[in-house]
């Protein structure tokens, strides 16, 4: 199957796409069955582990060129998140 690729370039599997699918909905059915105090809920938490895995292989995988650019957009990206949580306290 062809992979469709992003307005930036990157390539996009259609199997990712479909794994990442599957997880965000085990992660909705969660909070949906926690909501209710169903048990099931627990079981349903295994998106969040498909999602880590998920992204440790997209991660692994990635071809970082300038490391410290990399690190620097990682970090601009996070910030605006953790300055606002902090700002609640």
């Amino acid at each position: 199957m062809p992979q469709k690729t992003t307005g930036e370039g990157k390539r996009r599997s259609p199997s990712i796409s479909c794994i990442r699918l599957v997880a965000m909905s085990l992660i909705i059915l969660c909070h949906i069955y926690q909501y209710y105090g169903s048990e099931l809920a627990w079981w349903l938490n295994v998106g969040v582990q498909i999602f880590f895995v998920l992204s440790g292989f997209l991660y692994g995988n990635k071809r970082i060129d300038e490391p410290i650019e990399w690190i620097r957009k990682q970090f601009v990206k996070i910030l605006p998140s953790y300055i606002y949580l902090f700002s609640l306290q």
